[in-house]
């Protein structure tokens, strides 16, 4: 009897390990693709209208619009009734992040002309309006690039910052956020790193509790870290 029971429960064991094996691993949502604008995206996601639905922004460098898409819940999304965030100039990357502290994502947006952060701030309802001050310069570097963009507290003051990349330089640049919405420029950080970084992210790798970055590499084929 002990034997009939341990091979009983090895094949019960099996059973959904084989029905995993067979079944994809990700199958299309009702509805997709979802039509959002022509041109090179970026996507990002989040609860901008706190309905504990994720919503979906974003970028298209063709049109040079912003799109926020507001989801039901099952994998659905439909166009937000604030319409698309339409720019006068070529945009770089996007990214969100609660930057004036009311609990509600706002969106941040650079340009591919110079270093600089147009900063939109979400009304909770779907919709962004331009924040006062925009934009904001984070350094007189005009050399067209398609900039990446964190929002992360660098300074460790409980606001969120903005940290601009130019992976063709290797250069930081950063911007104070004073937790209201608004931003001073920071320090240009300059990375020893060689040529041709193309990827950061920032977070605590070491678990000292300080901001470190990583960067992609495509000449050297990996990642380095440096502490912040």
């Amino acid at each position: 009897m002990t034997r009939l029971a341990t091979v009983a429960t090895v094949i019960i064991c099996m059973l959904p390990e084989q029905a995993y094996a067979q079944r994809p691993l990700f199958a299309s949502a009702p509805g997709s693709p979802v039509t959002v604008g022509p041109g090179s995206g970026q996507v990002a996601l989040a609860d901008i209208d706190r309905d504990g639905h994720l919503d979906m922004i974003t970028r298209h460098l063709l049109s040079r619009t912003v799109s926020v898409s507001l989801g039901n819940g099952k994998g659905g999304f439909t166009p937000a009734p604030g319409g698309d965030i339409r720019l006068n100039y070529q945009l770089g990357a996007i990214a969100l992040g609660d930057v004036n502290n009311d609990g509600i994502p706002d969106l941040a947006v650079t340009s591919s002309d110079r270093d600089s952060v147009d900063v939109f701030l979400g009304n909770g309802k779907g919709g962004f309006s331009l924040a006062p001050g925009s934009p904001f310069t984070a350094s007189p570097s005009t050399i067209p690039y398609t900039r990446g963009i964190c929002v992360v507290d660098i300074n460790e003051d409980g606001n969120l910052d903005i940290v601009t990349t130019d992976g063709d330089r290797n250069v930081l640049s950063i911007l104070f956020g004073n937790g209201r919405g608004g931003f001073s420029r920071g320090p240009v950080v300059t990375l020893a790193l060689g040529s041709d970084h193309s990827g950061f992210a920032f977070g605590d790798v070491d678990g000292d509790g300080h901001i470190d970055v990583v960067t992609a590499s495509h000449a050297e084929e990996g990642f380095q870290r440096r502490r912040a």
